[in-house]
């Protein structure tokens, strides 16, 4: 923050050297995304223009016009460029034009963009009046001022939609004096925590002058989601929770019992929703789903005969069904860990984690893993040699076994209150975010970060199935679940 005086809803971020952000990343607490209550914007269309004449704090001045402010065709391009490419993951910009031709009556709404001394913005939403932001003007064109240019206005952007500098949480840590580089930590601003425990957050990093990444991580996105955007309907009339499976990036494909006990499935092309489509099959579970390769899909069911059946997708047509045997107590949970390889998991008829594999030339075993379920599993692999399943256990809390390429080593208790059997998603190594729906009937969720579990966090919604969710690529997850009138709903967390 630049200086000490500036009116609680004006905030800064301004950046400095790599020594101090290494300091303060010694002392940075764990951080929420804080939302300042009353400041969100009424629609998730957030129009932008560029005040190059006037001073934002006394719209005093004469308006200059855009042509006059030096490289300022390549500066307003990096800065659109970094609020589509991030907060625009969740909301819609529009706008980016000038904002001296109009007036104060026709601007209420917008955020009007000014170069200026110093980085500050206006916290969320002015009934009647402009939100207004002011960026430092880069000293020239090279990548690092592009690259400060472009953190600074994610950061200041995450003000303007109403999030506050999470160091100024009452639990942030206190330091003498009460301040550092100008911040004032452990401020007591009130608010809403809309994540669980975020370090990596943009409303964290590039503020006091700590080194910051310049991106916005998971709960950023999240925190916007949650706010902004919410669940949407999918449609489609399901008796069963749905599963989600995808090939490549931004390509989901959804499968669910339908009211017939068949197989319905349904197509996100990066474009739009295609049509339902019917596969058959008689089905007494919900189903699972899986990709080991492009235009490659398995899917596997609990039939008639409560044994495990198979169907695949080859890249032309869907080809099935197969037996696969066993006698299952719950819908399977299938994954896979490379080309050719598929591990499949469910309950037992001794409530046991039960597991038979496909190695490429056959199906091997049943083995019992052991462990009280009262839920089918959710398990997922993050590396050709590793797999981590949840479940429900007796106590209705989450309970997690790991395969770590030799043994299989577990249980361990996660804690929580389950309405549901668990779902889980990675998108990297030693990344797991876990997701069940609680007592409330919302989407809760446990992320483990590679050294420990996070906290379980309410991401709301209305839910009558567990969830299912799924990562196509790093920071990106999208869930859905069977909503009150039965049809799928859609919530995704990330970047495209």
């Amino acid at each position: 923050m630049q200086g000490k005086n500036l009116p609680l809803r004006y905030f800064s971020g301004g950046l400095t050297g790599v020594l101090l952000g290494l300091l303060l990343a010694l002392i940075v607490p764990k951080a929420f995304a804080l939302y300042e209550t009353g400041s969100k914007w009424p629609t998730s269309d957030i129009k932008v223009c560029w005040e190059t004449g006037l001073d934002t704090r006394t719209q005093g001045g004469s308006a200059t016009p855009a042509s006059s402010v030096p490289n300022f065709s390549t500066y307003s391009a990096w800065a659109r460029s970094a609020v589509e490419g991030s907060w625009g993951m969740t909301l819609k910009f529009s706008g980016w034009t000038d904002c001296s031709s109009r007036t104060d009556t026709t601007l209420s709404g917008w955020v009007a963009i000014h170069w200026g001394a110093r980085d500050n913005t206006t916290v969320g939403y002015l009934t009647n009046s402009w939100t207004r932001m002011e960026l430092i003007l880069p000293a020239d064109t090279s990548e690092a001022s592009r690259m400060e240019l472009q953190s600074a206005i994610r950061h200041e952007m995450g003000h303007a939609l109403g999030f506050a500098h999470e160091l100024d949480r009452p639990d942030a840590p206190r330091v003498p004096g009460g301040t550092v580089d100008g911040c004032n930590y452990g401020a007591n601003i009130p608010g809403t925590y809309l994540t669980p425990n975020d370090p990596p957050s943009i409303m964290n990093h590039s503020y006091c002058g700590a080194a910051s990444a310049g991106v916005l991580s998971l709960y950023d996105y999240m925190g916007a989601q949650n706010l902004y955007g919410g669940w949407k309907r999918v449609g489609g009339l399901l008796s069963s929770e749905p599963t989600v499976a995808s090939w490549g990036r931004n390509r989901l494909d959804v499968f669910g019992q339908g009211q017939n006990n068949a197989l319905l499935h349904i197509v996100w092309d990066g474009n739009g929703w295609g049509s339902w489509q019917d596969l058959g099959g008689v089905l007494t579970s919900a189903p699972s789903c899986v990709s080991w390769g492009p235009n490659r899909i398995d899917c596997f069911v609990r039939g008639q005969s409560n044994a495990l059946l198979h169907i695949v997708w080859d890249g032309s047509a869907w080809r099935g069904w197969e037996n696969v045997g066993g006698v299952l107590t719950s819908a399977p949970s299938c994954v896979s860990s490379g080309a050719s390889r598929i591990d499949c998991f469910v309950r037992g008829q001794n409530n046991a984690l039960w597991h038979i594999l496909w190695d490429g030339s056959g199906w091997k075993g049943w083995q019992d893993l052991g462990g009280v379920l009262t839920s089918k599993p959710g398990c997922v692999s993050w590396g050709s040699s590793r797999i981590d399943c949840f479940v429900r256990g007796q106590n209705n809390a989450l309970s997690h076994i790991v395969w770590d390429g030799s043994a299989w080593k577990g249980w361990e208790d996660l804690g929580g209150v389950l309405s549901s059997g668990p779902t889980v998603a990675s998108w990297g190594p030693n990344r797991l975010d876990v997701f069940v729906e609680g007592q409330n009937k919302a989407l809760w969720h446990i992320p483990w970060g590679g050294s420990g579990w996070g906290s379980w966090w309410d991401f709301g919604g209305a839910l009558t199935s567990a969830p299912s969710c799924i990562s196509w690529g790093p920071s990106r997850i999208d869930c859905f679940g069977r909503g009150q009138d039965n049809a799928l709903w859609h919530i995704p967390f990330g970047q495209l």
